[in-house]
């Protein structure tokens, strides 16, 4: 029986017609996790019709789950010659985005009644409880996920139980709902990979900043944040809660931490004014744009045509990683000063990456104010200061994000 996959753009919002384009994946999963993940993935050919086209970050599919239709959003995809791979969550989830609970306390209530009070801050969600448990909980500048299955102390799970249970726009937390799946439906054979990917993930980006100084300090009023320039090009609001620990009030400062760095605010006003100097940067940085990698395997490549219209640029790529010079990130220990730790990077296969910067601004993206210390070291010295267990290079990981395994940077540096 063929299973109609309905694509929606991220602009439309009338799920209940058919979307803007069907589409005919290869293989369709869901896998739901027991108060954990949930999660979806399709694999699309490149089809003649150019369905795949339609296939981008922030659209909503509809498919069926264990559960009924089900609305999930692709937050991830990758393209390559074989086809594109989309990683899916459902539409629940962004609430993580656009529900946010700036300051919200069901005092004595039970599960219906603390779910009512929790999802009012966005009317398209809604929350289904049978628990009768009377408890209370404070939420301040928490997203409705965090504070419905957070692990902290006070998450709806930890005040009142229960297990989880989405359905497109509504959450369920009953006594019981017993789940645990993995539904895996498949359209047809599955096609060679090949070395050249494209990968767009938004799953990071923030265009609602809610910045908070040292000690908890915030920009005072109703509206404690700092929007993107591109809020409206995403179909929901981002937040997002950053610390800014170099920022403090006077009364909290030492007596060299403006030596160090730190900006001294004497007033609330200068506060709101630095923090929200601090999120114009963030923005600047790119924190509101999606990370785009794009990645190719050499060897592979030459074994293609594609390679004869690419090998001038591959040379020219060589010729100038050979003679740039990038920074490394260390951080000095300081029980031995002596000793230096090299920060690393896991991606999603768990392979272990050593990320090195083409500029202050690209190490900035991934430093995050942590006081690190960078070196600057010529490309043909990075193969000596990988550490042991680092698997591959990855030059700006929150930017270009191009990856040298231990073979490559070897050919490279000659």
């Amino acid at each position: 029986m063929l299973i109609r996959i309905e694509l929606y753009k991220p602009e439309n919002t009338d799920y209940e017609h058919n979307g803007d384009m069907p589409l005919l994946p290869e293989s369709a999963s869901v896998k739901a996790i027991l108060n954990g993940s949930w999660k979806a993935e399709i694999q699309h050919p490149i089809d003649e019709e150019g369905r795949w086209k339609w296939i981008e970050e922030d659209a909503v599919v509809k498919l069926e789950s264990f559960n009924g239709t089900q609305l999930f959003r692709i937050k991830k995809k990758a393209k390559s010659d074989a086809g594109v791979s989309a990683e899916l969550e459902p539409v629940f989830m962004d609430a993580i985005d656009d529900c946010f609970l700036l300051d919200i306390r069901p005092t004595e209530k039970n599960g219906q009644q603390a779910l009512d009070i929790m999802t009012a801050p966005n009317k398209k969600y809604s929350g289904k409880s049978n628990i009768k448990i009377i408890s209370t909980a404070y939420y301040q500048t928490k997203n409705l996920i965090e504070a419905i299955c957070g692990e902290e102390e006070n998450s709806f799970l930890n005040r009142w139980g229960g297990e989880v249970l989405f359905d497109n726009y509504t959450i369920t937390v009953n006594d019981r709902v017993g789940i645990d799946h993995g539904v895996q439906v498949l359209y047809g054979k599955n096609i060679a990979e090949n070395g050249l990917q494209e990968e767009i993930d938004t799953s990071e980006v923030i265009t609602r900043i809610v910045p908070k100084a040292y000690n908890g300090y915030m920009i005072e009023g109703n509206e404690p944040w700092v929007d993107s320039p591109l809020l409206d090009k995403y179909p929901t609001i981002k937040y997002g809660v950053i610390t800014f620990e170099d920022v403090k009030m006077k009364a909290d400062a030492a007596e060299d931490d403006e030596e160090n760095g730190i900006v001294i605010c004497n007033t609330q006003e200068e506060l709101n004014n630095a923090l929200k100097e601090k999120c114009e940067e963030q923005f600047e940085a790119g924190i509101d744009k999606p990370k785009v990698t794009i990645s190719a395997d050499m060897v592979m490549l030459h074994d293609t045509e594609l390679y004869a219209d690419i090998r001038e640029l591959e040379e020219e790529l060589i010729a100038n990683l050979r003679k740039s010079e990038f920074l490394v990130a260390m951080d000095r220990s300081e029980e031995d000063p002596a000793k230096v730790n090299i920060p690393y990077l896991k991606n999603k296969e768990g392979k272990i990456l050593q990320p090195v910067f083409s500029d202050v601004l690209e190490y900035e993206k991934f430093a995050r104010g942590k006081k690190l210390r960078i070196a600057k070291i010529p490309f043909v010295k990075l193969a000596d200061i990988m550490i042991q267990q680092a698997e591959a290079l990855v030059i700006n990981p929150m930017g270009f994000n191009l990856i040298l395994n231990r073979e490559q940077l070897k050919k490279i540096i000659g």
